[in-house]
């Protein structure tokens, strides 16, 4: 890794970002090259170490971070054009309880997903622009911190038998399909060119 690519640990993302950009990683490698939409600036570096992506035209598959409420649609008409039939599109974007993430309020921007309906009416353009839907999942859920809050109180309260388990069951729902997490801080959506 050059040292133009280094992430200090000081200068990371939160989590459940890096989460989803390794998930998208490994969806989006076996279809080189790449053609980038990052909207997120602060997502830049972090996504520079997983994969290349190319400013060169024909492009097989597509990642678009952080859309955002004013002028979304500018990108999806770019991707709908410029991917072929096949081509993957994967799209990660923050989510109204991502406001609460440290770190996050310095990002600025308007995200499509923090707005009251973005997150569908996303959904719907995405099918209306001739991408299916694939997956849609939330990271960092609901379930999972209160589950992690159960395991914080059983260690204080000494039953680390029972923190071991709750930690576990934390892990399991911290991704979720979309439609059954709630307070979700981000979503991720994989989508095909149809």
């Amino acid at each position: 890794m050059s040292a133009e690519n280094t992430v200090f640990v000081h200068e990371l993302i939160p989590l459940e970002y890096r989460v989803a950009l390794d998930a998208l990683s490994v969806w989006l490698a076996p279809f080189p090259p790449l053609h980038l939409c990052c909207e997120q600036p602060a997502l830049l570096s972090e996504l520079k170490q997983r994969l290349p992506f190319s400013l060169n035209h024909p492009w097989r598959s597509g990642l678009w971070l952080e859309p955002q409420r004013l002028g979304w649609l500018s990108p999806l008409v770019e991707f709908s054009a410029c991917l072929p039939v096949g081509a993957r599109l994967g799209v990660l974007l923050s989510l109204l309880p991502a406001r609460l993430l440290p770190g996050h309020q310095a990002w600025g921007g308007t995200p499509l997903g923090e707005q009251i309906g973005g997150l569908q009416i996303l959904w719907q353009a995405l099918s209306q622009h001739g991408f299916s839907i694939v997956t849609m999942q939330g990271l960092h859920t609901g379930q999972a911190i209160l589950y992690f809050a159960a395991t914080k109180a059983a260690r204080k309260h000494g039953r680390l038998a029972l923190a071991d388990r709750l930690e576990f069951a934390a892990r399991q729902r911290y991704t979720q399909p979309l439609s059954s997490a709630w307070c979700a801080s981000c979503a991720l959506i994989l989508a095909v060119r149809q």
